[in-house]
């Protein structure tokens, strides 16, 4: 009975972390610039998780995703800062430690999107007037269960003189979870 009591306990554990959205900030302020800053809050568990950058995206049929543009990967929890390692093999994995009593990671990241024409078909573009975020250049999710049970709480914010967010079709902004990436795809349910 107690080993029937102690793994449901893990399992609701578990379902109550997958459960909550991770928090994701966006700051366009720099837009212009073609530089996003983001900052997510992931809800985790103590132990070895491992977080994904989006590889596949949708319509686009081939693993494209813009890792080239990620920088500035820094995680912490509880204030603390967390060492991260990138997979040998896989290298839109990175490999977290989460440490005893931490109940999510925060992660602030870069990403620098191309000038001139974006590489991907999904990528973010900007110029000094206009600025096209897609969600998954700035989003981490973690490993384990089905990606396309990932929810997200976003929000932007653009401290410019013009600025002007406009609401996404596939996502709200400043709004209420949402599964941002219709379908993300892990090594687990899509070939490398």
């Amino acid at each position: 009975m107690r080993r029937f009591t102690l793994v449901l306990f893990v399992l609701l554990i578990a379902v109550s972390a997958s459960a909550a959205p991770i928090v994701l900030r966006v700051d366009a302020s720099n837009a212009p610039s073609n530089l996003f800053h983001a900052h997510l809050t992931i809800p985790a568990t103590p132990g070895a998780t491992t977080l994904y950058y989006p590889k596949w995206i949708p319509g686009e049929h081939s693993p494209t995703g813009p890792l080239v543009g990620l920088t500035g990967l820094k995680i912490t929890a509880n204030g603390a800062p967390v060492t991260w390692q990138r997979d040998p093999v896989e290298m839109f994995a990175f490999h977290v430690d989460v440490p005893a009593g931490a109940s999510a990671l925060e992660v602030d990241l870069d990403y620098l999107a191309f000038a001139g024409g974006a590489i991907f078909t999904s990528g973010a573009s900007s110029s000094p007037k206009l600025a096209v975020l897609s969600w998954n250049t700035v989003a981490l999710y973690p490993q384990g269960g089905s990606p396309e049970q990932v929810s997200f709480a976003p929000s932007v914010i653009a401290n410019t003189p013009a600025a002007t967010i406009a609401r996404s079709r596939s996502a709200s902004v400043n709004g209420d979870p949402s599964r941002l990436l219709l379908r993300l795809s892990t090594p687990a349910t899509r070939p490398l």
